[in-house]
């Protein structure tokens, strides 16, 4: 199947709808920051909001969100780029922008935004966020039942939300200083995240001791979401 990735424009749905409808097998994605940021943030941050693509109008937020409410988008990924403020401004970037690498930081707060922006609002149900960020994902790519889901013999891969949380959003962890979200005020954050069982973050903070990551192999020829013509 084809998997067109970053979907960002409102003129991308239809063309998603005819592909199907004439038995083309894909399956789409977008992310975040198209759904809640616009072109007007290059405005407010130069080279700091250089994205490809492009960061598009508000139209184009509300039509990826209705596709993603109908099913005509299927997963909503991060892409992103764990970028610090120098290695984005680096060289003569502040002056001329296409001298700055493409690429966002999205990846702590993206599922918060998602949550605010879609279920907070109206937008989309929280199985459908559910169903774009874990159990679809997971079918696509071959690593369904063991991720995506929660059952007997699954990986106890949780998230443990608390819809009452006010969080500020001021820079975010890992290796980059600065979050795409920078400013916005988000209502729902994780309370805890189990990885295998094991709590690795609880009440914001890193609580695991050492990395206990693995590598997951996928396989989408083998499951049975990967037949010619299932849809999701």
């Amino acid at each position: 199947p084809l998997y067109p990735v970053h979907l960002s424009t409102k003129e991308s749905i239809p063309v998603i709808r005819r592909l199907r409808d004439q038995g083309v097998e894909l399956f789409t994605e977008t992310c975040p920051h198209y759904l809640t940021l616009t072109d007007e943030e290059i405005l407010k941050k130069g080279p700091l909001a250089k994205v490809g693509p492009p960061l598009r109008k508000q139209e184009d937020s509300d039509a990826l969100w209705e596709a993603v409410a109908k099913g005509m988008i299927d997963v909503i990924a991060s892409d992103s780029g764990g970028f610090t403020v120098k290695r984005k401004m680096a060289g003569n970037a502040a002056e001329n922008i296409f001298e700055a690498p493409y690429g966002l930081n999205t990846i702590e707060f993206m599922i918060p935004m998602m949550w605010n922006h879609g279920v907070n609002k109206g937008r989309i149900t929280l199985p459908k966020l559910v169903k774009v960020f874990c159990e679809n994902p997971a079918k696509i790519f071959g690593l369904y039942p063991r991720k995506g889901v929660l059952m007997e013999g699954s990986d106890a891969d949780i998230v443990i939300w608390d819809p009452s949380r006010v969080h500020h959003v001021n820079g975010q962890h890992g290796n980059t200083d600065y979050s795409s979200f920078d400013g916005f005020d988000l209502l729902g954050m994780p309370d805890v995240v189990m990885q295998r069982g094991v709590v690795i973050i609880e009440n914001g903070e890193l609580a695991a001791r050492k990395p206990e990551g693995k590598f997951v192999k996928g396989d989408p020829n083998a499951t049975p979401y990967a037949p010619h013509g299932y849809r999701l």
